[in-house]
């Protein structure tokens, strides 16, 4: 009984030493409260800032800064309001300020977008005409109706066991993502005191994760750590290489705790790093399950991938195309089709970390690996064969008869067989160990400085990051990491050297999605438009864009430096690519090439 009360004695006596900064009296109730009264008064005076009249001047000035301060008060919300509704935050709070695809009654539309990310664009136009500022007003008073709908459903959503240092770890990727690229901030680049706002309302909560005081002052001395950074910071000159090592990865390891849940997410709540080879789940986006997955049927669809047996005249594999000496990409502008020595249409893309994508193909016609992989099958000018003619083969070899039964326990080979084991050779052809992952994750302990600068102009001033998302550095949009992003950028049949402007440039005629099969993309947001690939080993994937037609990276960094097909005064008014010229000088460019050389990584997993 003694030694009971003396150990309720000293606790109570080091609690009473805790740091109160670190929230541990602090009520969600209280927290919520806090939060979302600033979040209301803010909007009410951005209301009041872009309320539109023709007469006078606008107040340009008042309108930003009352937009700035919305967007602050909200992040330090965004963080725990995200993680409960992450698809509502997307569609109406803070999603991206491009036209998407909609249904209704089995009609497909153009959606208008909304929310803080179109206010942010729209209040740094240099100069907003009656039609810009009046949808602005309505923008502003329509924000406020979404928000309310979503406070008053978040107000009584207390956080549950375990959900905290998950929506945090989550909410660090959005902000190094989508914040600190620029994403979230298309006009006003006001990413760094976002981005300290979020910190700041984050180690407010501490409390919220029941750890003890060692821990809490850890993660305390992290969250200052990153604070001081970014208030310190410029957009442009920011070293977010530093900060990602220094602050955001170490602080996204603390925060894990064994059988954190990430819901329904392809997030991986047991990877340790961002840049881990573990900090996605495959499995989340194939048909194919982990459970369902072995070293067999991973063996089978080697064998099947560099097989020519699935073409109907048994000369054209999978491997033909996608060799694995080069990341799994031949290195032509169009791959060779299976008959009469023509090309096919397209590029082909390379095939490490593929998986990582809800859609394929450059104008993300397939939804599934197992879909990709039939458009292959059947396309006369590659296979040219059917399922059928394939499992007649297969049933007749013993040899597979043999894989067949190592794989499922059965010798027969079937259609769902067949895409099982193709699908589990693409999915285990992943791997984040470029010399970059590794620096990052602290097992590396130098890298270039043009490494360094490269990717700190890659995330800020080339913007690169807005498209090409950490880590994944692809189109997958994070941070739930479910939606595949194509951009218009007006690629070029050919490429052009500025000063001699070719009086033939022309954009390439491809209409990419628009033209894909699927019905409720025949829109004309969708013209021109292609799937955002992987710069992941691009060193190894030349040439370059759906065409081919880029030669080199030099080529490409060209290109985008120049602001794409509208950049240089071609005709495309729903091009998403900026058509300002970005400013890189020939130095930023050559730091630039650096940084996606250090992504090289094409070895390929054994299986």
């Amino acid at each position: 009984m003694l030694l009971a009360l003396s150990v309720v004695l000293v606790s109570w006596i080091l609690s009473s030493f805790s740091d109160p900064s670190l929230g541990a009296e602090r009520s969600y109730k209280d927290w919520f409260l806090e939060v979302d009264e600033r979040v209301r008064a803010e909007i009410e005076t951005m209301i009041r800032a872009t309320e539109y009249t023709e007469f006078g001047p606008y107040p340009i000035e008042a309108a930003r800064a009352s937009v700035a301060e919305v967007r602050k008060a909200y992040k330090a919300m965004e963080w725990w309001s995200a993680y409960v509704f992450p698809e509502y935050t997307e569609e109406y709070l803070n999603g991206a300020p491009i036209i998407q695809s909609a249904r209704l009654d089995n009609r497909s539309f153009a959606r208008l977008p909304e929310g803080l990310q179109v206010l942010d664009e729209a209040v740094w136009e240099e100069a907003p005409d009656g039609e810009l500022r009046s949808k602005t007003a309505q923008d502003a008073l329509q924000f406020r109706n979404r928000f309310f709908v979503m406070r008053n459903a978040l107000k009584d959503r207390a956080p549950q066991p375990g959900e905290v240092a998950v929506a945090m770890r989550i909410g660090l990727v959005r902000m190094f993502s989508l914040g600190l690229s620029g994403f979230d901030t298309p006009g006003s680049a006001n990413a760094l005191p976002e981005a300290e706002e979020t910190l700041k309302s984050m180690k407010s909560c501490i409390g919220w994760l029941g750890r003890g005081d060692a821990e809490n002052r850890q993660l305390s001395v992290l969250f200052d750590a990153g604070i001081a950074q970014v208030e310190e910071g410029d957009f442009e000159r920011f070293d977010r290489l530093a900060f990602l090592t220094e602050v955001l990865d170490p602080l996204y390891a603390a925060l894990y705790a064994p059988g954190q849940q990430p819901g329904d997410r392809a997030w991986n709540p047991e990877s340790r790093s961002l840049f881990a080879p573990d900090f996605l789940d495959p499995y989340f986006f194939s048909e194919l399950k982990a459970d369902s997955d072995s070293e067999d049927l991973r063996r089978l669809g080697k064998k099947l991938f560099n097989d020519p047996l699935l073409s109907h005249d048994n000369t054209l594999s999978c491997a033909g195309c996608h060799p694995s000496d080069r990341a799994f990409q031949d290195g032509l502008p169009k791959a060779v089709a299976g008959y009469e020595d023509r090309t096919l249409e397209r590029n082909t893309p390379g095939l490490i970390n593929s998986v990582y994508a809800d859609r394929y193909f450059a104008d993300l016609r397939a939804y599934t690996l197992e879909q990709q992989a039939e458009h292959v099958i059947f396309n006369s000018a590659e296979f040219n064969t059917d399922y059928i003619e394939i499992l007649d083969k297969l049933n007749a070899s013993k040899a597979y008869k043999k894989d067949f039964r190592a794989a499922f326990g059965q010798s027969k080979a079937g259609r769902e067989e067949v895409q099982k084991a193709l699908a589990s050779y693409v999915l285990s052809l992943r791997s984040f160990n470029s010399p970059f992952d590794r620096y990052v994750r602290g097992e590396s302990a130098q890298i270039g400085d043009d490494v360094r600068r490269g990717f700190n102009v890659f995330m800020g001033k080339a913007a690169c990051g807005t498209c090409h998302f950490a880590p994944v550095f692809s189109g997958l949009l994070p941070p739930e990491f479910r939606k595949s992003e194509s951009e218009v950028i007006g690629v070029l049949r050919r490429p052009f050297e500025l000063e001699e402007m070719p009086s033939d440039a022309v954009l390439d005629p491809d209409s990419g999605r628009f033209n894909n099969g699927v019905p409720s993309e025949q829109l004309q947001i969708y013209r021109h438009s292609f799937k955002t690939s992987t710069v992941r080993n691009a060193g190894l994937t030349a040439p370059y864009f759906h065409n081919g037609a880029y030669p080199d990276l030099a080529s490409v960094l060209h290109f985008y430096n120049h602001g794409g097909a509208a950049g240089i005064g071609l005709d495309l008014p729903i091009q998403t690519l900026a058509p300002d010229s970005l400013g890189l000088t020939e130095p930023e460019l050559a730091d630039l090439e650096a940084f996606i050389l250090s992504l090289n990584d094409a070895a390929e997993p054994a299986p």
